[in-house]
């Protein structure tokens, strides 16, 4: 489950449908839907204050706790959430994850700025 505090907790504000994190102000933030058993990964913004210190994988992390206890199939449509998980196959194998066929394809047809993982 998501953590209830401390500098690097990650809130499920279920109001909004999204994971937030952050510190001093700053948070990042992963949206998600619900789509039955399915928790869908929709978009992650981790302000530049917070890259390159962990954050967009703890909210990704946290999502997958939230999956894990209510039994939820994780769809990472999210570019990121997609590339944190393939990453990392030790939290992959602890859910089930439908991987969305044509990521690769939609992805690639995406703006540069829309693509903060590729290099411009």
């Amino acid at each position: 489950m998501p953590s209830s505090g401390g500098p690097d907790a990650v809130i499920d504000n279920q109001a909004e449908h999204r994971f937030e994190a952050g510190a001093n102000g700053a948070r990042g933030i992963l949206v998600y839907q619900r789509d039955g058993q399915r928790l869908v990964l929709v978009h992650t913004v981790v302000p530049e204050a917070l890259r390159s210190q962990g954050q967009g994988g703890r909210l990704v992390a946290a999502a997958v706790e939230v999956a894990v206890a209510g039994s939820l199939i994780v769809v990472p449509e999210c570019s990121f959430a997609y590339s944190w998980l393939r990453e990392h196959p030790e939290v992959v194998g602890r859910v089930k994850i439908e991987w969305p066929v044509n990521w690769r394809e939609r992805s690639s047809s995406l703006r540069p700025e829309e693509r903060p993982w590729a290099e411009h």
